[in-house]
């Protein structure tokens, strides 16, 4: 017993020893004005222990040793590590000049951040790509400050996000205004690539040149230009993996008929499968009709992973008199649901020419194709074909998934003939419904004429015209299926069938739908 006392007592020394090393610090952060920094970080280098300053600049934090490293950070200032010897914590941060200096775009020309006035936030190219994206409205979100962004379909070429800046300020429209080079245009489906900055006006003091147009805050998307240089060429290429990040988890065919039976006994009813129908769907007997199966219908519908490929390569450079920006790109990207994918190619030469001294000719041309693809019966968020059997009323989410969800999980696809089995069978809509095919195509120009009266007085003037071409052609087929009657049995143990048209298509008849839109636009300003 004498050696567990001897090991407590040591144990007790060791850990009094530790415990009165560690001490509890305070301080103050300022900046170079003595202003209190508010919000300032304060961390132990190469640990998770750390704080925040207060309103006055004050800080305290436990746990700290001798010999420790604090990190001290602030937004707009550089960071400072100190190694705390025990000595008083009156901590200084310089501004950081290279933050302070960086130019943003603003309505009709750029600043410096250290002369902005208003709430502005930007992000360049280098973040932009930094990760591969079929559409550059979705990757914004939690990337800029002020900025929400909302996702309600990933269907690929149709998942553009709602965009708000500072949240929704309207009943109405609360879409913000978005200028591409100074143009009112679209900027979602633009490669990153070919993009040199977004910045967001977040309010009135910054967008106030913009009028009530830019009551919801304005988003300036500056696509790249050429600079004095010898030439550049550049490539990236993607290959991206999608796959559903979680998942419904339904009941089986068992349990399905397990708790339906259920609640028939509990209500008094007779049951809608006997004892043949559960031993066909557990396996252990073989249905001679064919119609009953355990069938996960989530996992029918669904691929594993859905393949994408980003390709983009670009020419830069120029000289004193010419300076030029040139890129393609190519996106291919398939859907998690079979008989889905987007295509997309994007052009785009941007030219500066040297007229004279201060004056400078600005030619900008891009183009773009869109290539989408689903079936007959929408794989996205509504199907406009799905309330036909209702009269022509919208319901807005009947679609394959809907189906896959709602189908009952104790029945095979098909019958050993071929014929669909169900009211709202998802492999019917997925392979059978038809088609329903959208091309768009861009071509958008611009030229800016521009003088130089005084250093950073410029006399500016722009035309632009832009083309948009949209073809869509949509045909919906009919197909043959067969509705269980569930509890009617005949004398040879099969359930009754009832044949008829797919909802998505009840009259029976082909359908088909071809549409073509040209729309056109002119702008020019003098700023």
């Amino acid at each position: 017993m004498a050696w567990k006392r001897i090991l407590m007592a040591l144990a007790s020394a060791a850990l009094s020893t530790f415990l009165y090393a560690q001490d509890r610090i305070s301080g103050t952060v300022t900046d170079t004005r003595g202003e209190p920094l508010i919000g300032a970080g304060v961390q132990v280098k190469g640990t998770s222990r750390g704080t925040v300053t207060a309103v006055d600049g004050s800080f305290s934090l436990d746990g700290v040793r001798k010999g420790d490293v604090l990190v001290v950070t602030s937004i707009g200032s550089e960071t400072r590590e100190i190694t705390w010897e025990g000595q008083a914590l009156d901590i200084v941060l310089s501004d950081d000049s290279l933050a302070l200096q960086e130019v943003v775009v603003v309505g009709y020309g750029t600043q410096k951040k250290e002369m902005l006035t208003g709430s502005v936030s930007a992000i360049s190219t280098e973040k932009l790509t930094k990760a591969p994206t079929d559409n550059v409205s979705t990757m914004l979100g939690g990337k800029l400050p002020g900025l929400v962004s909302r996702q309600t379909t990933g269907l690929p070429g149709e998942n553009d996000s709602q965009i708000y800046i500072r949240g929704i300020s309207t009943t109405g429209n609360s879409a913000p205004l978005v200028l591409v080079d100074g143009v009112e245009r679209d900027f979602s489906n633009l490669d990153p690539s070919e993009i040199s900055s977004i910045t967001i006006l977040k309010d009135a003091a910054s967008s106030a040149v913009y009028g009530v147009r830019g009551a919801n805050g304005v988003i300036l998307v500056t696509t790249r230009r050429g600079d004095k240089s010898k030439v550049s060429v550049s490539y990236s290429g993607a290959l991206t993996l999608s796959q559903n990040a979680d998942m419904l988890h339904l009941l089986d065919g068992n349990e399905y008929i397990y708790w339906h039976n259920k609640a028939t006994d509990l209500d008094g009813t007779v049951r809608q499968f006997n004892d043949d129908e559960i031993a066909y769907v557990a396996g252990t007997k073989t249905d001679p009709q064919g119609l009953f199966h355990n069938t996960d219908w989530l996992s029918l519908i669904f691929k594993k992973v859905a393949v994408g490929q980003n390709h983009n390569v670009s020419i830069s450079g120029g000289t004193d008199a010419v300076r030029y920006f040139v890129g393609a790109s190519m996106l291919h990207q398939d859907g998690i649901i079979d008989n889905v994918w987007f295509k997309r190619y994007n052009l785009r030469a941007n030219m500066d020419i040297a007229l004279a001294e201060r004056l400078t000719l600005k030619v900008d041309l891009s183009g773009r194709i869109e290539n989408r693809h689903q079936p007959g019966v929408s794989a996205g968020a509504s199907d406009p074909t799905a309330s036909l059997d209702n009269g022509g009323k919208e319901y807005g989410y009947k679609n394959i998934v809907f189906y896959a969800i709602s189908a009952k999980p104790v029945v095979n696809p098909t019958l050993p003939d071929g014929t669909y089995v169900g009211y709202q069978n998802p492999v019917l809509a997925r392979d059978a419904s038809g088609f329903n095919d959208k091309n768009n195509s861009y071509v958008q120009t611009a030229a800016t004429l521009e003088y130089e009266i005084i250093k950073g007085l410029k006399l500016r003037g722009m035309l632009s015209y832009d083309i948009q071409n949209t073809l869509s052609k949509q045909l919906f087929l009919p197909s043959l299926q067969a509705t269980p009657q569930y509890g009617a049995v005949d004398a040879e143990g099969f359930v009754g069938l009832t044949y008829g048209n797919s909802p998505h298509l009840p009259s029976g008849v082909n359908q088909l739908t071809d549409a073509h839109t040209l729309f056109t636009r002119y702008t020019d300003m003098l700023q």
